[in-house]
């Protein structure tokens, strides 16, 4: 192969390899944020059961959201 082809092809390879990064990065970002959810859906339902309905709305707060967390031994 000439060494135009031979850089062609290595070019090739190396926009494929980072699309193929960027859309595994996409992907894993997806799969966190699907998780945060359901963990934080399990987390309003336990609070839910328990009677601690008045922190659910300020689960926003880091405070709060890990007081909670740690209570019902998530995460």
């Amino acid at each position: 192969m000439c060494k135009a082809m031979e850089e062609w092809a290595e070019e090739l390879r190396e926009e494929g390899k980072s699309a193929g990064m960027k859309e595994g990065m996409k992907k894993g970002e997806l799969r966190g944020m699907q998780k945060a959810k359901e963990s934080t859906l399990k987390l309003v339902a336990k609070m839910s059961e328990n009677g601690d309905t008045e922190y659910i709305a300020r689960l926003m707060e880091p405070e709060v959201y890990r007081r909670m967390m740690d209570k019902y031994g998530m995460e």
